[in-house]
């Protein structure tokens, strides 16, 4: 497993309010492609304002379609998948998702989806602790929003996860959400950091004889030039 790990709060705001974007789905993604090319564990937590429902954050396999279309790198994403769903059976996550938020799925939520199948992220509510078999309801006792949406491979590093009862002190309509992970951390030492550097300290003080000696009374400066300098 790769020691590197991206983690990203998240607020996406409400998508019939005038801050809303459909942007904001697309600009994640690429923020994910951009930074996790070479990081296996990916955690994103935060305010989704997302109602997913039930649906399915797995990819179905359709091994015909990618004969059909002759999809190159069809047996590495067949591979990929099949990882994840038999990494969950082996622990004992469900692959089906769970939710109090059963009913209304919106657009947003769609998007969500949509984004966790893309980049192979899958939702820790419903499916891990104190919250599986749930997927405790966390915006006015009416509506899950609030996720923790991870990389198959940081399931295993889950020690806790619950989504705790409103409490009015700590936010105006949100649950909290409670969770820790156990990631052992391994010392090295980077071979770049034992060169020999020189580090120049500011003081203050010497402020006056700074500017004597490197700018001349109608205030162009006098430092010395590069030879190549025009």
């Amino acid at each position: 497993m790769s020691n590197k790990f991206l983690f990203g709060c998240i607020y996406i705001p409400p998508e019939n309010s005038k801050y809303s974007s459909e942007e904001a789905f697309t600009e994640i993604e690429e923020e994910l492609l951009f930074f996790s090319h070479d990081i296996n564990n990916i955690a994103l937590v935060g305010d989704f304002n997302s109602r997913t429902g039930h649906m399915s954050d797995i990819v179905e396999i359709d091994e015909n379609l990618f004969d059909m279309l002759d999809i190159v790198n069809a047996s590495e994403i067949m591979n990929e998948n099949t990882l994840c769903v038999n990494n969950f059976i082996k622990k004992g996550i469900p692959l089906e998702r769970y939710s109090e938020d059963k009913i209304i799925v919106n657009n947003y939520g769609r998007k969500l989806i949509e984004l966790c199948k893309r980049c192979s992220l899958c939702f820790a509510n419903g499916r891990l602790h104190q919250d599986k078999f749930i997927g405790k309801n966390s915006c006015k006792d009416a509506s899950l929003v609030d996720y923790l949406i991870l990389s198959p491979d940081m399931f295993d590093l889950v020690m806790e996860f619950e989504i705790f009862d409103f409490d009015p002190t700590l936010s105006d309509v949100h649950n909290q959400m409670h969770f820790s992970l156990c990631i052992t951390h391994k010392n090295y030492t980077d071979q770049q950091n034992k060169k020999n550097n020189t580090y120049v300290r500011w003081n203050t003080n010497k402020a006056h004889e700074f500017t004597q000696k490197n700018f001349k009374p109608d205030g162009k400066d006098n430092c010395p030039k590069r030879k190549d300098a025009k």
